[in-house]
C-alpha cells in the first residue's frame, strides 16, 4: 500500500506474476519501458491512475496477484481496469478476511468481549443496558430489540 507505483513497477509485477503462475518461472525485471508492449502500456498506464486515484486504499501488488490467482495465470492487462478486475479484487479481500478456524473465531470473539468489558469497567458501566444507554448512536437496532425482547439478555 502507500507507495504508488510506476507504469514499469506494475508491469514488473503482472509479469513476475503470471509467469510464475502459469510456468513457474521468475523472469528478471526489465529495466526500461521499452520492453513493454505498446499496446499494454497503456493498460499499466490506466491502472497506475486507478491506483493514484484511490489514494492508497488499492494495494496494487495484492490486486495484481489476486487477479494472476483468480484467472490461475495468464491474463490480459485490460483486465486490470476493468469493473470485473476490480470485483475479483474486492471478493478475494473479503474471502480472505473471512476465517472458518473455530480458534481464530474465538479468539476474536474473546478479544471482542474484552474490549466492551474494560470500556465498561472504566467509564463505571455496570449492566448491558446501561452499555447500550452509553452507545446508543451506535447501537439502535440492537437496543431496539432488546427493548422488545427479541434478543436474550
Amino acid at each position: 500500500m502507500g507507495k504508488v507505483p510506476t507504469i514499469l513497477d506494475a508491469f514488473n509485477h503482472w509479469r513476475s506474476e503470471v509467469l510464475f503462475r502459469s510456468k513457474g518461472v521468475h523472469p528478471r525485471r526489465s529495466t526500461s519501458e521499452d520492453a513493454i508492449k505498446p499496446e499494454y502500456k497503456v493498460f499499466f498506464e490506466k491502472f497506475v491512475k486507478l491506483v493514484d486515484d484511490t489514494d492508497g486504499i488499492v494495494d496494487w501488488k495484492l490486486y495484481i496477484e489476486d487477479m494472476a490467482k483468480f484467472h490461475s495465470g495468464w491474463f490480459h492487462p485490460k483486465s486490470l481496469t476493468t469493473q470485473k478486475g476490480m470485483k475479483i479484487y474486492r471478493t478475494m479481500i473479503k474471502t480472505s478476511r473471512l476465517s472458518s478456524d473455530p480458534d481464530e473465531i474465538y479468539a476474536q470473539v474473546s478479544a471482542s468481549i474484552g474490549f466492551i468489558r474494560g470500556y465498561c469497567i472504566e467509564n463505571g458501566i455496570w449492566s448491558f443496558d446501561e452499555y447500550l444507554d452509553e452507545n446508543r448512536m451506535f447501537i439502535p437496532r440492537l437496543r431496539a430489540r432488546r427493548i422488545g425482547n427479541l434478543c436474550p439478555p
